[in-house]
């Protein structure tokens, strides 16, 4: 596998086929996750442009071409020491070698290998198109010489043939013999580990497969300079994103290492000065309860304890109330609402009475009104508040009663 800077988790497998009735594309999304490579999930296209709308832009792609268009060779005699242009030269005499880009597969180095070439017109326009929604095409192959990868971990392949749905590879001993593109072949299943795969997502499979474990480069000699650029810069903004979160992750722990250290520093602080405070801590709760102390005495004072009439004029206002109304509270020497909320201090209003309630009737509640003012105890008796409420068909009052 690749280093852990420039290792994908996912990779999207990429089968382009070029055929009698058109472009097809298979898609494979592979994840790498705990040693394990599943399949995350597989689609056809027969559209360039939406498969590239519609898949994941943020991992890489590598591609796989088949089809029409391109021209496989078997090279049986020595290459050892060729440039892949004079292997092209000679396999293929008067090729204009600007005008294709050549692929050499060659499993074994000095024996039987394949060349494949294809109009770079074909692949610079894939390839532009993808440039263009931002797609980071890594790795790109010609034919199903990929297959080999695969090979040795397909249950059901025994050094046979492997049947792609528009061709087959003769692989023998974990070499490939031969390969030959054959549309609509029938479509058959193979199984890779606990994965079940049609062989229509072969080839795309492989390909993702192949550059999780690294190793295009040992199987492919192509040049296309698009695409070395695209995994160079891959690479490289995957190990800066790799290296910038190990930093991240390294100072966070050496941050927490020192957030420990200072907790526990702190801890041993804080236990030294509990021991040191405890006279002043001592002395502090007794200026609190002496302050506390005073402001109940003086609470207490302000109240007006000492007017043992209060039971007396309860009971004679209660007694007064008409049937048609309700009395509902009543404040003797009531709090200061005002001074409460600007001071924090209870301020209570001496010689006044506050009723709250119902009243059902407003010719009653104006004669005890009246009443309450001809008694002899009673200075004043102001309506404060009276709103006649018409869904409860019944007035919510209040009044202020001076002594």
């Amino acid at each position: 596998m690749k280093s852990f800077f420039t290792s994908p988790k996912e990779i999207l497998g990429v089968e382009i086929s070029f055929g009698n009735s058109g472009l097809s594309i298979r898609v494979c999304h592979l994840v790498f996750d705990k040693n394990t490579i599943s399949i995350h999930h597989k689609k056809v296209y027969t559209d360039w442009q939406k498969c590239l709308k519609e898949e994941s832009k943020s991992i890489p792609w590598t591609i796989c071409v088949t089809g029409k268009g391109i021209i496989n060779k078997t090279i049986n005699h020595q290459i050892e020491g060729l440039s892949i242009e004079q292997i092209a030269n000679n396999a293929i005499p008067n090729i204009v070698l600007k005008d294709f880009y050549i692929q050499l597969y060659n499993k074994e180095l000095g024996k039987t290998a394949f060349l494949s070439i294809i109009r770079k017109e074909t692949i610079d326009s894939l390839l532009n198109d993808a440039g263009k929604e931002g797609v980071y095409i890594v790795e790109l192959c010609l034919g199903g010489f990929i297959c080999n990868t695969i090979s040795s971990i397909l249950t059901e392949w025994q050094n046979k043939d492997i049947f792609l749905e528009n061709g087959h590879v003769s692989i023998k001993n974990d070499i490939v013999q031969s390969y030959q593109y054959q549309e609509n072949n029938q479509i058959q299943n193979y199984t890779i580990g606990e994965e079940i795969i049609e062989n229509t997502y072969l080839l795309a499979y492989a390909t993702g497969l192949c550059f999780l474990i690294d190793t295009f480069q040992a199987l492919f000699t192509i040049n296309v300079v698009s695409v070395k650029e695209n995994n160079l810069e891959w690479k490289a903004k995957k190990r800066f994103k790799n290296i910038s979160l190990t930093l991240l992750i390294t100072f966070f722990i050496t941050l927490l290492i020192n957030f420990l250290l200072f907790y526990q520093f702190q801890q041993k602080n804080n236990v030294l000065n509990e021991q040191i405070g405890s006279n002043k801590s001592t002395l502090e709760q007794i200026e609190k309860l002496q302050k506390n102390l005073k402001e109940k005495e003086i609470l207490v004072k302000n109240y007006n304890l000492g007017n043992s009439k209060h039971s007396f004029y309860a009971d004679r206002l209660a007694s007064s109330v008409p049937n048609s109304i309700i009395l509902k509270e009543m404040f003797i020497n009531p709090v200061d609402d005002l001074i409460l909320r600007q001071d924090k201090k209870y301020q209570f209003t001496n010689n006044v009475i506050l009723l709250k309630g119902i009243s059902k009737e407003a010719v009653v509640f104006n004669q005890w009104i009246q009443k309450l003012s001809t008694i002899d105890w009673i200075k004043s008796v102001e309506n404060k508040n009276y709103t006649y409420d018409n869904a409860k068909k019944h007035a919510n009052f209040e009044i202020i009663i001076t002594l």
